[in-house]
């Protein structure tokens, strides 16, 4: 149990984008590899669920040479010659065909073609020789492996057989070229091509829509001209997005200030100076007038 977590654990390395782990691929690969090829990954495996330990590990290797590969590291092709030579090798107990088939089938169609396809006739009489009844010296464990295997293979296969084969497809040349999972690859290909054949395509409904448009406006309709929008004496105020738009009411203009009254007064009178700065005549007796008369 604690391996799955120790997965969950990378998979949040992988994550973090602030974290630079090209320094530390040459640790993390070779645990990861681990999880997915390794012989026995838990105490009781006949009892634990060991093959989504593989399937996660599997995820996370593929996201490693996803992220990480370039034509200097070869980071992808190092780990599929991991896995290439875990499936070829005789001496490898069917849990880790297991984990190889994993491996190699996340990194793509192409690879699966390469690695997978080849090989199927060859693990086809591995699962027959565990899964035969009269086989007393085959364990639990291999016997759960074939089948996950089997169930594995027509999963990842059916796929690319479907896209490299053109139908009708005949279960004779299946079962000839690939055994007895010949007839399991022939009826997930066939299911493969139902399942696709029921998808409506795109195109037909966009193709439906236009067709209606140019009914209803006419082939030749001129587009509509923009209508002019209305102004209102309000201010919006847009808070955040898919928020509500909260509209404040309309702000009153102040009131006009009054003019300014002007208080005449007898004793303040406004007097012109002359160039020199002297006063002139008329004001000078009308001063002094006024001095006599006060």
């Amino acid at each position: 149990a604690i391996l799955i977590y120790l997965m969950r654990m990378v998979k949040s390395l992988l994550e973090n984008q602030s974290l630079i782990l090209e320094k530390y691929l040459h640790e993390l690969i070779p645990a990861v590899a681990t999880c997915i090829v390794s012989r026995q990954l838990c105490s009781r495996p006949d009892h634990d669920n060991h093959w989504a330990l593989r399937d996660f590990a599997s995820r996370m290797m593929a996201a490693i040479c996803k992220n990480f590969h370039t034509s200097t590291n070869n980071i992808q092709t190092r780990v599929t010659k991991i896995f290439s030579d875990a499936l070829k090798s005789d001496k490898n107990p069917l849990v880790a065909y297991y984990g190889a088939i994993a491996g190699l089938q996340e990194l793509g169609p192409e690879v699966i073609k390469v690695f997978i396809l080849p090989n199927i006739s060859i693990l086809a009489e591995k699962i027959d020789a565990a899964l035969d009844p009269n086989n007393a010296t085959v364990s639990s464990v291999e016997k759960n492996a074939a089948q996950q295997i089997r169930t594995l293979l027509v999963k990842s296969v059916s796929p690319v057989l479907k896209a490299m084969r053109d139908p009708p497809d005949n279960i004779e040349e299946y079962k000839k070229e690939f055994g007895s999972l010949g007839a399991p690859l022939h009826s997930g290909v066939e299911k493969a091509r139902r399942q696709s054949g029921n998808k409506p395509s795109g195109g037909g409904s966009s193709s439906g829509s236009s067709r209606s448009s140019s009914q209803q406006h006419g082939p030749l309709s001129a587009p509509r001209p923009p209508q002019p929008q209305k102004v209102f004496n309000m201010r919006v105020i847009q808070e955040a997005t898919h928020q509500p738009v909260r509209v404040e009411p309309p702000v009153a203009a102040p009131p006009p200030l009054p003019p300014p009254q002007v208080v005449s007064s007898p004793l303040v009178r406004t007097v012109v100076l002359n160039a020199d700065g002297s006063m002139p005549s008329n004001q000078q007796s009308s001063s002094r007038s006024r001095s006599h008369h006060f």
